[in-house]
């Protein structure tokens, strides 16, 4: 089965005197295989606390003329948007943002050329979840199932190790953390899905240049033994946690932008998946007995 694109639509609603107005809105894309009622329980389990990921956009939809202020008048904003805009659905809101999520795809070069995930947003399967922001500036998703968004994240990570060559070793990695809400099963059917092929999604980073591998007789810096990947996970994988803190993005926790909110990745409640990239693309956990097989051919 394919691999396909498919996404996660948040809009926030902070309250505004009687109402609330739509501020900003956050896409996040994942690739995954499977059948519709598969991936839409998949995004469902991510919707509850995945927004505090997400990347953040204004809402399309131009300029908002907010009314109701004590002893009259009225304000233009831009980039607000009432609750209940007519002729407006979620993905509208998205419009503009699009571009933004597309070009966040990366590019992955592999033996068989580069790999890059294609979305379509003419047919892309979503689940779109409101976002209701308090005076405060606390987060709480609209979740069908309200104890989602009440219960606290399991917070994962899928770790990618790229392998090439004869014998194989380790030329980039990557890595995505999670914020999955619902029951362990749940849970655990959501990463080894995403753990297949989500590195799609995934910036790629290059190797430490504390390691090295041996190549055509030569010592390279920046490569590493596959069995690195298992052994010395925490000292590989470094530069990736990085980059997954650093893309967490600022979101403004109030219509009138004046508070900012960014999560902080607790890295020692982080559960791991690490997993081997050979060649072909196809994705094996470590420590695995699919992975043994594996290991037994690298070697």
């Amino acid at each position: 089965m394919q691999p396909e694109v498919i996404a996660n639509l948040w809009t926030f609603f902070g309250a505004f005197l009687h109402g609330q107005l739509n501020y900003q809105v956050g896409i996040r894309l994942y690739v995954a295989t499977g059948t519709d009622n598969e991936k839409t329980a998949m995004l469902r389990t991510l919707a509850a606390w995945d927004f505090h990921l997400a990347h953040m956009f204004p809402p399309s939809g131009g300029k908002t003329v907010l009314t109701g202020f004590p002893g009259g008048g009225s304000m233009e904003v831009e980039g607000v948007m009432p609750a209940n805009a007519p002729g407006m659905e979620p993905v509208d809101w998205c419009h503009n943002a699009f571009d933004g999520v597309r070009n966040s795809l990366p590019e992955h070069r592999l033996a068989g050329g580069i790999r890059r995930a294609s979305l379509d947003t003419t047919n892309l399967l979503n689940v779109h979840t409101p976002v209701d922001v308090d005076k405060n500036g606390n987060m709480t998703a609209r979740t069908s199932d309200p104890q989602l968004a009440r219960s606290k994240p399991t917070v994962a990570a899928n770790l990618w190790a790229f392998a090439e060559g004869t014998p194989a070793c380790v030329h980039a990695l990557a890595g995505r953390a999670y914020l999955l809400a619902g029951g362990r099963a749940d849970i655990d059917r959501t990463l080894k899905n995403l753990a297949a092929n989500d590195w799609l999604a995934a910036r790629p980073v290059p190797v430490p240049a504390s390691f090295s591998a041996t190549l055509g007789g030569q010592v390279v810096s920046g490569r590493a033994d596959v069995s690195a990947v298992s052994s010395q996970q925490d000292l590989l994988f470094a530069p990736v946690f990085e980059q997954i803190e650093k893309e967490i993005p600022v979101k403004h926790a109030d219509w009138a932008k004046k508070m900012t909110h960014r999560y902080v990745l607790p890295r020692e409640q982080l559960i791991r998946r690490a997993l081997l990239v050979p060649e072909g693309g196809e994705a094996v956990e470590m420590g695995s007995a699919k992975n043994r097989k594996w290991w037994n051919f690298w070697k």
